[in-house]
């Protein structure tokens, strides 16, 4: 989605109140993306659907196409761990290289590997923001989960790791599925 077009606008503007997209509108986005060239061939769903509404919805919308989901996969890990990795987090002001101060930090602290611009905190990485994205995930999103293991679609994934064993542990449901 280009932040060009009305609907990317509007995307934004939403976002930048701190609101959640409505159903909607995240459909059509949805629904704009899969009848790309480059969705025939598969694609991998990351943050959707984010409310049993949504994957409802969903489901209606691959079933026109003559489609279905082949698994969903659940990525399951601590709060604390995820507040502790999110809160990490730096990215560069200048050209927006993302960095981790556990796992991938900076040679110089605060200064940008690529380009030398200043390092910040989000806002949206900031410990209270997290916890208050984690209490909206379990009031909206954990049902999705239930949803899905219902459908016999839910695959649940221990996160708990570094990057590359969280990767193999991917590739291993997904050598499964295929």
């Amino acid at each position: 989605m280009s932040l060009g077009t009305e609907l990317g606008k509007k995307v934004k503007d939403i976002m930048e109140r701190g609101e959640l997209v409505p159903d909607g509108t995240i459909l059509e986005i949805i629904q704009k993306r899969l009848e790309k060239e480059e969705s025939s061939s598969g694609y991998i769903m990351d943050g959707f659907p984010r409310t049993v509404a949504q994957a409802q919805e969903f489901d209606l919308l691959l079933k026109e196409k003559g489609s279905e989901i082949d698994a969903v996969l659940a990525f399951e890990i601590e709060d604390d761990v995820i507040v502790k990795r999110l809160s990490a987090r730096r990215v560069c002001l200048k050209c927006g290289a993302v960095y981790n101060l556990l796992t991938v930090p900076p040679r110089k602290d605060g200064i940008c590997d690529s380009c030398g611009g200043a390092l910040v905190l989000r806002d949206d990485d900031r410990e209270e923001t997290i916890r208050e994205r984690l209490r909206v995930y379990r009031r909206q999103t954990k049902p999705v989960k239930e949803y899905y293991a219902k459908a016999g679609l839910l695959c649940e994934i221990d996160a708990d790791g570094t990057v590359g064993e969280v990767y193999e542990k991917v590739k291993s449901v997904i050598r499964r599925l295929a």
